[in-house]
């Protein structure tokens, strides 16, 4: 589900679901794992970098599953990542 990248993770938009956020439309969530307590959540895709601030979601209780699905799956990365080897 969630897929890991250089710096976080990527939580992808549901499939089947085409959004647009200030004329961009996001393939998922960027959650950028940072050091100490805290990560980041920002649009992934093409010209993510334009939709900055808030987070506009669709009203739409299946989406909303399912991209909580995929942030859920960023954490289980982050906890497997913990765990010594």
């Amino acid at each position: 589900m969630a897929s890991k990248v250089r710096n976080g993770y990527i939580a992808p938009t549901p499939k089947g679901v085409n959004y647009v956020v200030d004329g961009v439309s996001p393939s998922g969530v960027f959650v950028q794992h940072m050091v100490g307590a805290k990560v980041e959540l920002h649009y992934a895709g093409e010209g993510a970098g334009v939709a900055l601030g808030e987070f506009h979601l669709p009203n739409d209780p299946k989406f909303l599953r399912d991209i909580a699905k995929a942030i859920t799956s960023v954490a289980k990365e982050i906890e497997d990542s913990r765990k010594p080897r």
